[in-house]
């Protein structure tokens, strides 16, 4: 009789952290694993935090760095885009590092790193090295996004995984929220150099207590990884790996393509005022959430083919939604906020299944899988952003088109990501 596939076996044991040697892994009480989970979840939580508190909590201060560095706006402006560069290159370095050589001192350095240049940030005279300085800040930005999801996959299976990576997720939703409130006060109360004093700081300290609480968790069994070449072909030769990576593509495709119109859409179009924009813009976040907490609690009741399914018809309504009010209204750049708000519920009620879905039948991969994860993810994500960018007519379409393209992939990929069951034996 064939083998179910890893995508398709029963999990037995679905909400019992995996074991194997190594004090991360060993089989614990319900106490103690209940402590652990909060423990991975605060330092995990506090890594992926590090990318949209370094992206946006500086925003606030851009007007004010380019008239202190005596550079244009444009050149101010180009630290995101040297930042975004940088992370896309440093994705592809963690992971295959950390297979080779364990996920703590990956992490530890990538922390390390971002501390440093951060600091670094903070101190430069001119735009050039604050340019190269953002390049460097988001290769230990990197290091936390791909090591998070790595770990996970170290210590848990499946529905167990996803629930970790859902409480994790919120983390990661109010970061964008609070970072431009953090930068703004700092900036009014200490200029634009405090904002990467402070992040600095948060790198110190997590590193700090990285160093104190956090174990290394890849197995020690689990040997050495083959070469790239064949460890390329297994992931690629995966049907759940293509699948569920195909999916959260899809999801990624449509929030970028509203972070890259937003303002325009909601502002310019909709007459929004900064103030309403940011109100809107919190409101529609929000949503990524409570969609996050949503995941976290009935994953392990619905199980993780249900909740991902769930999640990705919820992305293709809103998808429809946005298509809908795009095309019958296109002046009316406030139509996208409702539906958005129910697209980002459904963004973390399919992100943290497909994560874990996508991982789950690497062991010795797992850090490359994610890399190469996140690496196709940013890559087609800032390929829809662009492309709206350029097709950008004065109206909400080109946005609501694209939001729907990923929708509808995420539709398509979640249904043939749905298992298929073998008869009872």
């Amino acid at each position: 009789m064939n083998r179910p596939s890893s995508e398709e076996r029963p999990q037995a044991a679905a909400a019992q952290p995996a074991t194997a040697a190594g004090d991360a892994r060993a089989p614990l009480d319900a106490a103690a694993r209940r402590r652990r989970d909060r423990a991975i979840v605060l330092l995990l939580g506090a890594c992926v935090a590090i990318g949209p508190l370094a992206m946006d909590i500086y925003l606030p201060s851009l007007p004010a760095m380019a008239a202190a560095l005596q550079t244009t706006p444009a050149l101010a402006q180009a630290t995101i885009a040297t930042y975004m560069a940088g992370y896309a290159i440093a994705q592809l370095i963690h992971g295959p590092a950390s297979d080779r050589w364990g996920r703590r001192p990956v992490l530890l350095v990538g922390v390390a790193v971002f501390a440093a240049a951060s600091f670094l940030c903070a101190a430069v005279p001119s735009i050039d090295p604050l340019l190269w300085g953002r390049a460097v800040q988001a290769v230990g930005v990197a290091a936390g996004m791909v090591l998070a999801r790595t770990i996970i996959r170290d210590l848990y299976e499946r529905e167990q995984a996803a629930r970790l990576l859902a409480l994790t997720a919120v983390m990661l939703g109010v970061a964008p929220i609070v970072a431009p409130l953090i930068g703004a006060a700092l900036q009014v109360a200490f200029g634009w150099r405090s904002t990467f004093l402070f992040l600095g700081a948060y790198g110190m300290l997590l590193l700090a207590l990285l160093l104190r609480y956090l174990p290394e968790t890849r197995a020690a069994h689990a040997g050495p990884s083959p070469a790239l070449r064949e460890a390329m072909r297994q992931l690629a030769s995966n049907r759940a790996y293509r699948v569920n990576v195909a999916c959260s593509c899809g999801v990624m495709i449509g929030l970028f393509a509203f972070l890259a119109a937003s303002p325009v859409v909601l502002m310019q179009i909709g007459g929004l005022s900064v103030l309403q924009f940011g109100i809107a813009f919190a409101a529609i976040m929000a949503g990524n959430v409570t969609g996050a907490l949503l995941s976290a609690r009935y994953v392990m009741r619905w199980g993780l083919e249900r909740t991902r399914i769930v999640g990705a018809w919820l992305v293709f309504a809103a998808g429809v939604a946005t298509l809908l009010s795009g095309w019958i209204r296109p002046h009316d750049g406030v139509l996208v906020v409702v539906p958005f708000f129910a697209y980002m519920i459904g963004f973390s009620l399919t992100m943290p299944q497909v994560t874990a879905a996508a991982l789950t039948p690497f062991a010795r991969l797992a850090g490359l899988a994610s890399s190469v994860m996140g690496l196709l993810q940013f890559s087609v994500a800032a390929a829809a952003a662009a492309i709206v960018s350029a097709l950008g007519d004065g109206t909400v379409r080109p946005m609501a088109t694209m939001i729907f393209a990923g929708a509808a992939i995420v539709m398509a990929a979640a249904w043939v990501a749905r298992p298929v069951r073998e008869p009872d034996r």
